[in-house]
């Protein structure tokens, strides 16, 4: 009863969290983590904008490939060190020339091909795409991550057909797979005639066949499977289907011409769905922009998006809540920062957090701070 008390005081002052119901207490999951009691929210989250919604009778490469050329002049990625821009022509380019050399190399559609990479590496849009055109799995995996051996000893035990990974990576890689897996190495750079003195392994560019121009895109069933990923609390696999994909990475026409406007710096990973349906959804509603950046610090974060005029940022909640203690906060232009979100995990829906959460509201007057039920929901809220 507490919990339920604590949360609707929240509600009553914060309009701007949001609900498809009334959360109930069975609900919230009580846990410790180091030795302090904490809740968060499990339930079915802000699901009001997939209500009414149908499943478009495609697949998803389908749609990518129309927006991708819809929108071609548009940027898909700024790189927040460097300046570079990546526009949607380049990844659809380089994706159907991947998509052609991967189907030489034996990806067939449900093939598995493995991603050891972070979520805002630079080859993440062209791999992505790439997967989606031929129908394969992708089962990526963020290198830093603390569990990231485990998960590459788990992946490499299913013989994936390719695995992409930076230079720096091959050598764990090729001592751990089997002979049915091939590398492709994604910065290490070498002649078109060369090969990688890895056994089994490619270069990059040396597997793009860009003269054969376009490969027939995969038509996909409801229930075939796009992306495996890893879940960050227990060793079960999250399965997106082609039919979960296409339906949470699509949004109401009202809402659309907002996502077109995006330039998000979205800190998720890959432990959750949350990041790859995010992506998706700014690709198909209408050619929103994605930040790369380096990792997160409240300062750094908040002067890049004082520099890109950044309009969201999607944090995770250990990371909101730096966010609520940084003073410095008032020193910077954030008056192109529409919205600010956070998944509830880690009590950011405790109400030893409200004085905190009112206080950022008061630096960021024209910023929705919205924090999500934990769904597949959750990830671009209304």
């Amino acid at each position: 009863m507490t919990i339920t008390r604590s949360f609707w005081c929240c509600w009553g002052r914060r309009p701007s969290i949001l609900a498809s119901r009334p959360f109930r207490e069975t609900d919230f999951v009580k846990n410790e983590k180091n030795g302090r009691p904490s809740i968060f929210l499990d339930g079915p989250g802000v699901e009001g904008f997939l209500q009414d919604m149908e499943t478009p009778a495609t697949s998803l490469s389908h749609c990518l490939v129309e927006m991708f050329g819809k929108y071609h002049d548009h940027v898909v990625q700024v790189n927040a060190a460097t300046g570079e821009v990546l526009k949607y022509k380049d990844v659809l380019s380089e994706a159907l020339a991947l998509a052609a050399g991967l189907r030489s190399l034996g990806v067939t559609p449900g093939k598995l091909i493995g991603l050891l990479a972070g979520p805002n590496d630079p080859k993440v849009n062209t791999i992505l795409v790439a997967s989606l055109i031929l129908g394969a799995v992708l089962y990526p995996i963020d290198p830093i991550h603390k569990s990231s051996d485990a998960k590459l000893t788990t992946l490499l035990d299913k013989d994936p057909r390719i695995v992409f990974c930076a230079e720096e990576h091959v050598s764990t890689v090729a001592t751990l797979k089997s002979t049915k897996t091939s590398i492709v190495s994604t910065d290490r750079k070498g002649k078109p005639e060369d090969n990688h003195p890895v056994e089994g392994g490619f270069f990059f560019q040396n597997i793009l066949k860009e003269e054969e121009g376009i490969v027939d895109l995969t038509d996909l069933g409801p229930g075939d499977v796009l992306v495996v990923l890893q879940g960050e609390r227990s060793s079960e696999n999250i399965v997106l289907t082609n039919e979960i994909l296409l339906k949470n990475s699509s949004r109401k026409k009202q809402f659309k011409s907002d996502l077109s406007q995006s330039l998000i710096m979205d800190y998720g990973d890959w432990a959750t769905a949350s990041w790859i349906i995010r992506r998706l959804v700014l690709f198909r509603c209408g050619g929103g922009t994605l930040t790369s950046f380096p990792p997160y610090e409240p300062e750094t974060s908040l002067a890049l998006v004082q520099k890109h005029r950044v309009t969201w940022m999607a944090l995770k909640s250990s990371q909101i809540r730096q966010l609520y203690d940084c003073q410095a906060i008032v020193g910077y232009d954030l008056s192109s920062l529409k919205m600010v979100s956070a998944p509830s995990t880690g009590s950011a829906l405790h109400s030893a957090i409200g004085s905190k959460y009112d206080s950022l509201q008061e630096r960021l007057p024209a910023t929705r701070i919205i924090i999500t039920g934990r769904t597949i929901a959750d990830v671009v809220p209304v």
